[in-house]
């Protein structure tokens, strides 16, 4: 077992230089998966020491709120095409228009500084699981939708159950649009009909099975379950009719956009999948991800998947299995899968490498640095350096949330991410840490205070300035690996 400041590495973002860690670990794994965490963010750094605050509720945004900016910003784009304004101005306006709508930068910072500031680690790191396996990456307008569905389709599940995150992330509006469920048209619905069977310009319609192949294949069973391709196609039958586009005005009447079924575009009758016959309507969906979530190659999927990300690549049979039992023991309960994952992790003597972002942040927290802009200074072009906006921080790393990326998410396997160039990345975000962070703590008080091993403080000594020391330390194995 390890020591408390090690464990808020491996399974947290570590504790910052304020925070007490004389707390029994595993009194700390409950105690921080059973509080909701309130998101912290500072308002500018454009002051030394600048406080921890609330991050503001005003810069919150809701569903509709976030479509209705869509539509806003659609429209002046579509203006400017058609007005044929310069390049110049074309560029001026349009900045100044993502500038009043666009809310996707706004939820950078916020992922950032949460990441950053909040006292409970934990669920942080455990929501960023969840977002890496639900990924939803950067396409048409999903960079503005990413923060919501991040907030309360993750975040807000992890108390309840697998099949509940499931069915929310499954319906909501940003995977609807990153795996193109938008443009699954039922080959019988109402609309192929109105269309008199044929498929043109302007009358458009067939079923896009990205959505239910991702569905089975990397979101619950694994091709372990040895599904057909009928079995894809019937989903996406399934899933036919769900999502809308939302950045212009959205003609068909829906109860909500997080339940944007429209009648005209569903496939009708019955369909069957993996053996399971679905009847037709909305309800069925929630039908298909309920028996996706029961299912036990989706369980044995994820609690390798869960064992890997939080234990370490190296994971034992017999730790799975455990995830595994309590998984199936508990329903899928999420709360008690997790409270598993964690003490095993506690226990295990396997050593877990780390994302570039789970890194960053631990690095932030552990010398108490303030590296990202504020949330007032979100357009504040001249501040130097300008490296100091997360999201240019993260896509730097190869670890952005809001990127251009394939739907498996990022890997845990350490030699995806050891190589000359990454750890040259480390050394220079490392070194702009040192430079404009304003860290509270050297390299030598970090090593100290979490427990870092006598050959690593070795290696600490082998530094001039302190600059070397805190670039040798963030870019040590005992950093990268806890």
């Amino acid at each position: 077992m390890i020591s408390l400041a090690k464990l808020s590495r491996k399974i947290g973002l570590g504790f910052r230089p304020s925070e007490s860690f004389e707390i029994d670990p595993t009194d700390w794994i409950e105690a921080q998966l059973g509080d909701d965490f309130t998101n912290k963010a500072i308002k500018t750094i454009t002051s030394t020491d600048p406080p921890i605050v609330d991050w503001p509720k005003e810069l919150d945004f809701g569903l509709t709120e976030r479509v209705n900016r869509l539509v806003t910003l659609r429209g002046i784009k579509d203006r400017l095409q058609e007005d044929k304004v310069d390049d110049v101005e074309f560029i001026k306006q349009q900045m100044q228009a993502e500038k009043d709508y666009s809310v996707q930068r706004l939820d950078i910072y916020k992922f950032a500084h949460s990441a950053s500031y909040n006292k409970n680690q934990v669920k942080l790191r455990l929501a960023h699981f969840w977002l890496n396996h639900f990924t939803v990456g950067l396409k048409e307008t999903t960079g503005e939708l990413i923060g919501h569905y991040f907030d309360e389709a993750i975040y807000a599940r992890l108390s309840g159950s697998f099949d509940e995150m499931l069915y929310g992330i499954t319906s909501h509006p940003a995977m609807l649009t990153y795996l193109d469920n938008i443009y699954n048209i039922g080959e019988n619905s109402r609309k192929a009909k109105n269309c008199g069977g044929r498929s043109t310009q302007g009358c458009t319609f067939g079923l896009n099975d990205n959505l239910a192949r991702e569905l089975m294949e990397l979101h619950t069973v694994s091709p372990t379950r040895q599904y057909t391709e009928d079995d894809i196609h019937n989903a996406a039958k399934i899933l036919a009719g769900w999502g809308g586009i939302f950045d212009k005005p959205f003609s068909p009447k829906v109860s909500s956009y997080w339940n944007a079924y429209v009648k005209s575009t569903a496939e009708p009758g019955l369909k069957t999948v993996l053996n399971f016959e679905f009847q037709k309507g909305s309800k069925s969906l929630r039908s298909l991800t309920d028996m996706l979530a029961a299912d036990k190659h989706t369980r044995n999927f994820l609690s390798r998947k869960l064992a890997t990300h939080f234990i370490g690549e190296n994971v034992s049979k017999e730790d799975i299995a455990a995830i595994a039992a309590a998984w199936e023991q508990s329903s899928g309960d999420l709360p008690t899968i997790h409270s598993t994952v964690l003490n095993l992790a506690y226990k295990s003597p396997i050593r877990k490498f780390l994302w570039p972002s789970t890194w960053l942040f631990q690095a932030i927290r552990l010398s108490g640095a303030d590296l990202f802009k504020g949330y007032d200074d979100l357009y504040l072009e001249t501040m130097t350096p300008a490296l100091r906006d997360p999201d240019k921080i993260l896509s730097e790393l190869g670890n952005s949330f809001w990127s251009e990326r394939q739907p498996n998410g990022y890997s845990d396997r350490k030699s995806d991410w050891v190589s000359t160039e990454h750890l040259d990345r480390r050394i220079r975000i490392s070194e702009l840490i040192f430079r404009s962070g304003n860290p509270k703590l050297q390299a030598e008080e970090i090593a100290e205070m979490h427990d870092f091993s006598d050959q690593t403080k070795l290696l600490l000594t082998k530094g001039k300035r302190l600059q070397d020391k805190f670039v040798l330390l963030l870019c040590s194995p005992e950093f990268m690996e806890v």
